[in-house]
């Protein structure tokens, strides 16, 4: 990084003072002035921050309560660089209406701009009757508008409204507000802004704005920024986002300032779900010139890759055959981008989230098919990965705004549900039907019946579906903290899931629970091969790269070992029955990815030469019967191209184990053969198009980074070749060791909070959950 010179400026020796009722931070451009016991009330030169204010339902107005405060001070070899400010904040009212406010403040102590986000979340547990998640829920908070309030303190503004292809300037008025109503695309009014009664009610296309009364101005896009204070320490207020997150607002009445963080005055009502939230950013900065494009930043492929810490990136030197295929998600007829054009994903619900065009598949001309891919097989790793390879700026703003989207979207933020979905990722909604009122939560009501064979219709977070990699990766890049708690919430979920919460209540449960196949076996300890375990083991690797606890490393040992091993009877796994078995090659890539980052570790040597002795005891499987799975397409229900890209997954594998084989000729031939059919086999479908294949094929293409991550593993493990039979006794946690952990730790309290969320029936003799 090179060093900024700061004009020879002296240097502030402690910025920071820290006082019972303020934390004031001196900037070379001011002050900074925080409040230590009011929800983002602050002060800096011209502006006063009154905090937030709540339109709507003026009856039962939100009382205040519960705030906290923290900060951390970043600073280099010899200066100060930010001060970060967390702040939580918890509203009430006598509805029973719940709002969880968190707040980022972060102020540059170079050029006293200060960058501010807001979370909004309501903490209550959905209904869910009959499975169905639908809009108009019983414990959804229903507002008008959220506001951040400001005021101006001395000199008169001006309001900047920029447009995509020309700007508009509004000079000096005391009155001013501008509304971004909609998208301002062609397909403004799609159904996928349904509202709780199935019905779209956006006022208008686009945006307008009011001066005293009147509307001046009516566009598509407005980005407005607010300038205000001196010529010599002038200030403007950018909102990110602003239009893509509709409905939006921008108001200055005098010298208050309102920016709208969630729904808008002149909107219709907006609808918070139980479990959902919404983020919001805006700055403000001394920046001359805001419209500017952002600081573009790329790193070296080879250097990336020099440094070993990304699983699946390989140096510059790697031509990866797939890399046109993958590229039409920015370029082709079908790309992302139009998608969401064509989908109308935008608005503070849907924007960032990827238009699952695939599942249009028994109704492709329907003109409006409403249908959310919430991050199925981690699409915000696949297109870091792609940004990593390419330093193409498209893939990242893709992956960062889908990271934002399912941190707030996708995920139930509640603690008051059952434990097996609290925390938890909502499915992608329903196979090839309407999303209906369902927004992002799988099911709805409206939804028809018996779809295809084995069709489920109802249901809440599952296992099978937990994708944390992207949301790890995306916060070590960014420092975006609500990534960070997304990783950590659903690593914690899918630990529960498959554990229970160490009550007699969740015990009970997996007795009555024992002949579901995906779920761990109480008697014997076993856990199901399958995606679910594979997602289990990368939640638990990736909570281990934030947090660095190696007891995860254990975990993980445990649970591999209690679900394969290299004296397995293969025969026994019926891989014969592709439909209910493909996915133990997701589980497979799961074991290398522990190996590889674990290999180093002297004290776990004993367990992984275990590991990788039954890893390679399923590759040798594989080098004997697996094939390509449109070979035989009539044992499968939809033979479509989602099945190739899901081979791309062996050949993973099946890299990974090169190193440790005596002769490589048979293997490297397979692979050689597998690669051309599958490159022939997309290249001539346009289903390469659709999102979920270039899911696939950006997160397993990359597959020759397996044979350098399985050299990695030789090297460390003293591997040698498949004949090669490693015993160790794995202790497994059956029964007996289940009742004695629970017992450990027995409390009346918790029993009961573990009854009243799994039986809400209860409550009313055992209580509410707390």
């Amino acid at each position: 990084m090179k060093k900024v010179d700061a004009c020879h400026e002296p240097i502030i020796a402690n910025p920071i003072t820290d006082s019972a009722d303020a934390l004031v931070i001196q900037t070379k451009k001011g002050k900074v002035e925080v409040s230590k016991s009011q929800f983002l009330q602050f002060s800096v030169p011209s502006l006063l921050s009154h905090g937030i204010e709540i339109i709507g339902n003026q009856s039962e107005p939100f009382i205040g309560s519960d705030f906290s405060f923290n900060y951390t001070n970043t600073y280099s070899k010899d200066s100060h660089l930010f001060v970060d400010i967390a702040q939580t904040y918890i509203l009430k009212n006598p509805n029973g209406d719940h709002l969880h406010l968190f707040a980022h403040l972060s102020i540059c102590i170079e050029s006293g701009d200060v960058t501010l986000s807001c979370t909004i979340r309501n903490p209550k547990a959905s209904q869910h009757e009959n499975g169905k998640w639908d809009l108009g829920d019983i414990a959804s908070t229903y507002l008008k508008a959220l506001h951040w309030h400001a005021e101006l303190t001395d000199a008169e503004p001006v309001a900047d409204v920029t447009l995509i292809d020309k700007a508009h300037r509004i000079t000096a008025v005391k009155n001013c507000t501008v509304h971004q109503a909609s998208s301002g695309e062609r397909n403004w009014a799609a159904p996928i802004h349904v509202n709780k009664n199935n019905k779209v009610d956006l006022p208008f296309k686009g945006y307008q704005v009011i001066v005293e009364d009147d509307l001046i101005l009516a566009g598509q896009h407005a980005e407005p920024t607010l300038s205000f204070g001196s010529k010599e320490n002038g200030k403007t207020l950018v909102i990110k986002d602003f239009w893509q997150n509709f409905p939006s607002s921008l108001s200055k009445q005098n010298n208050a300032i309102y920016v709208s963080l969630l729904g808008a005055l002149q909107s219709p009502e907006t609808e918070l779900q139980p479990g959902e939230q919404k983020t919001r950013e805006w700055s403000i900065t001394h920046s001359s010139n805001v419209t500017a494009a952002e600081i573009e930043v790329s790193l070296h492929p080879d250097y990336i890759a020099n440094t070993g810490a990304v699983f699946s990136h390989l140096d510059s030197k790697y031509h990866n055959v797939f890399d046109d295929l993958i590229h039409q998600g920015l370029d082709g007829n079908s790309n992302f981008l139009s998608k969401r054009v064509k989908s109308d994903s935008y608005g503070w619900r849907h924007f960032g989230e990827l238009y699952a065009d695939h599942e249009t598949a028994l109704t492709p001309d329907d003109s409006f098919f409403v249908s959310h891919y919430n991050n199925q097989y981690d699409p915000i790793y696949g297109m870091l990965l792609q940004w990593f390879k390419t330093s193409d700026k498209r893939w990242f703003d893709l992956a960062d705004q889908l990271a934002k989207h399912v941190c707030d979207i996708d995920i139930y933020h509640t603690n008051l549900d059952k434990p097996e979905y609290n925390g938890g990722l909502f499915w992608h909604t329903d196979h090839y039907v309407q999303a209906y009122t369902a927004t992002h939560r799988t099911y709805s009501k409206l939804q028809p019946s018996d779809v295809y064979e084995d069709h489920a219709g109802g249901g809440g977070p599952g296992g099978q579906h937990c994708y944390t990699q992207g949301l790890t990766l995306h916060y070590l890049l960014t420092g975006y903290t609500p990534s960070y708690q997304a990783s950590l919430k659903l690593s914690k979920w899918i630990e529960t899931l498959y554990e229970g919460d160490n009550t007699f209540v969740a015990l009970a449960l997996s007795i009555k629970n024992r002949h579901r196949a995906d779920l761990k076996q109480l008697t014997s300890g076993q856990y199901p091969l399958d995606r679910g375990t594979g997602n289990y083991i990368q939640a638990m690797l990736d909570r281990y790269e934030l947090t660095g606890k190696q007891s995860l490393l254990f975990k993980v040992q445990h649970i591999i070992c209690s679900t394969i091993s290299n004296e397995d009877n293969i025969a026994d796994r019926d891989f014969s029955n592709v439909e209910n078995t493909w996915f133990y090659t997701v589980f497979l890539q799961a074991v290398c990815r522990y190996l590889y980052i674990s290999s180093n570790e002297k004290n776990l040597y004993e367990i992984n030469r275990h590991i990788l002795s039954s890893l390679l005891h399923y590759g040798a499987w594989m080098i004997g019967n697996e094939y390509l799975y449109l070979d035989k397409p009539d044992i499968l229900e939809f033979p479509n191209q989602t099945w190739t890209a899901q081979d791309l997954r062996k050949l993973c594998i099946l890299q990974f184990i090169l190193p440790f084989l005596a002769d490589t000729s048979k293997i490297e031939q397979q692979i050689t053969e597998f690669t051309q059919v599958i490159l022939k086999r997309l290249e001539g479908d346009d289903e390469s198009e659709t999102t979920r294949v270039l899911c696939l094929l950006m997160q397993n293409s990359d597959f020759k980074h397996y044979k350098k991550a399985g050299k990695t593993v030789c090297k460390a493990l003293s591997g040698q070749d498949l004949k090669e039979t490693v015993h160790t006794k794995i202790v497994k946690h059956g029964v007996v060791s289940q009742v004695k952990q629970t017992m450990s730790s027995f409390s009346f309290e918790k029993e009961r909070q573990s009854a009243v969320l799994r039986f809400p029936q209860l409550r009313k003799w055992l209580g509410e959950p707390k």
